[in-house]
């Protein structure tokens, strides 16, 4: 029985050696593990802090620069406003300049419209007389190549331009 218990004892023991070798076994693998992972998650760290640290330089950059910008722009827009108001004051200068312009040259177009239309009613008259001319010429050259005068030639009836009693009538016109 001794034997058997110094046998059991032996081989628990044994056993118990095993165990812990396979537990501190298994705990240097799971210790292996979790440093490892405690590596990355350190890494992972120092990579996000870093981009953390980079982004909020960017930002605070951006900050900076779109403060200047609003800064430039707000001393900008009282010049903007004059240049607006320069060029305002410019176009009703001009708008009126052409609405002058336009009117004066409306007026001489209306005037030699007027003067076109005198000159064509000249021109009709003148071509009137000069169509009653040329007839008188016709008749008289038509009596003088008869070689006889009739009395009422002489007296100028059925002349136009004749008036009573043989006395022609005639106008400054009919000079021409």
């Amino acid at each position: 029985r001794a034997y058997a218990q110094e046998n059991f004892l032996s081989q628990y023991a044994k056993a118990l050696t095993t165990v812990q070798q396979q537990a501190h076994d298994i705990a240097d693998v799971e210790h292996a593990q979790l440093r490892n992972q405690v590596s990355a998650l350190k890494r992972q760290l120092k990579r996000d802090a870093t981009y953390k640290k980079a982004l909020k330089e960017r930002t605070e950059i951006a900050e900076v620069s779109a403060e200047k910008r609003w800064l430039e722009a707000e001393v900008k827009i009282p010049q903007l406003e004059t240049l607006i108001n320069k060029a305002d004051t410019r176009f009703a200068q001009d708008k009126l300049f052409n609405q002058e312009r336009h009117n004066r040259h409306q007026r001489e177009i209306e005037r030699l419209n007027q003067l076109l239309r005198r000159e064509q009613e000249a021109r009709a008259a003148a071509e009137t007389h000069s169509n009653v001319l040329q007839r008188r010429l016709a008749n008289k050259e038509a009596g003088m190549t008869s070689g006889v005068r009739s009395p009422a030639a002489n007296l100028g009836g059925s002349s136009p331009s004749s008036g009573l009693g043989g006395f022609a009538t005639s106008s400054p016109k009919d000079s021409l």
